[in-house]
């Protein structure tokens, strides 16, 4: 009866030890369950569903989003694109359908490529390409979140680039260049505002033009010491005096001519006069 006792314990003690196992398993399935399902929810946001829109000049292909949960997170500056049956629209800072997810894609009326991008949530992304009915590139521009970031390149419909505009975060920042047949004109902007203006690359050997002071042909500048060389100045200065100097000499001597004609001139009379008196 002992030896039976001892054996019923030992079989509670199993029990007890497999029933505290199952519990942990069940509990470890469940914070499984838990985190697969909240990943599940976290991806849905990606998953798409791609859209034809046909008309008589151009058809589009895009993708939309089926589910998006994170209306929190939407930016006020920025443009949202975003479809509901037959349209898309933008709206910045909201969007009241399926926001754009994916690759989008324009065709003209004869299949002929004209625009080429991808959105992120509704945003623009990455690279978007258009090009001219004749199949020559017409614009090149990077996209990141919504926002112009990155040098945008335009060219004409012979594929000659004829502009460069440098964007970061939306605004232009950088070099603006402007490219025509005979000269570059290049810009300079600092967070949309345009700080400065280079010199044509045409223009570059001209003399610079000086805004607040215009130098004389006499007078030099040191650049690099910043000071100013009065050396052909002073020059100047002493020829100029000894120039004044001349002149008053000539004045002086003009003056003591002028005296010895008044003199002589009397004296010629005072001799008529006495001449006279003899007669």
């Amino acid at each position: 009866m002992i030896s039976n006792i001892i054996d019923v314990t030992i079989s509670n003690k199993e029990y007890i030890a497999i029933k505290q196992i199952l519990i942990l398993l069940v509990f470890t399935v469940g914070i499984v369950t838990n985190s697969t399902s909240q990943k599940i929810e976290d991806v849905t946001p990606s998953m798409t569903r791609e859209i034809v829109l046909s008309n008589s000049d151009s058809t589009v292909t895009f993708n939309i989003l089926v589910k998006y949960n994170k209306k929190n997170d939407l930016k006020n500056n920025v443009n949202y694109y975003w479809y509901i049956p037959e349209t898309i629209y933008k709206n910045k800072g909201g969007f009241a359908g399926n926001l754009l997810h994916g690759k989008y894609i324009v065709y003209d009326g004869k299949n002929r490529l004209l625009t080429n991008g991808s959105f992120s949530e509704g945003l623009k992304n990455g690279i978007w390409k258009t090009w001219w009915d004749n199949g020559e590139l017409r614009s090149s521009l990077e996209w990141k979140d919504g926002m112009k970031d990155g040098t945008a390149k335009y060219y004409d419909k012979n594929g000659k680039l004829y502009k460069t505009v440098d964007y970061k975060n939306g605004k232009i920042d950088g070099n603006v260049v402007i490219i025509t047949q005979t000269k570059s004109i290049i810009k300079k902007y600092k967070n949309g505002i345009e700080v400065s203006k280079k010199k044509d690359k045409k223009l570059s050997n001209d003399k610079p033009f000086r805004l607040f002071h215009s130098k004389t042909k006499d007078e030099k500048v040191d650049r690099k010491n910043g000071k100013e060389d009065h050396t052909l100045t002073d020059k100047n200065k002493i020829k100029k005096e000894k120039h004044n100097g001349e002149s008053k000499r000539k004045d002086n001597h003009t003056f003591i001519q002028k005296i010895k004609n008044i003199f002589n001139k009397n004296k010629k009379e005072e001799t008529i006069d006495t001449s006279k008196e003899k007669k």
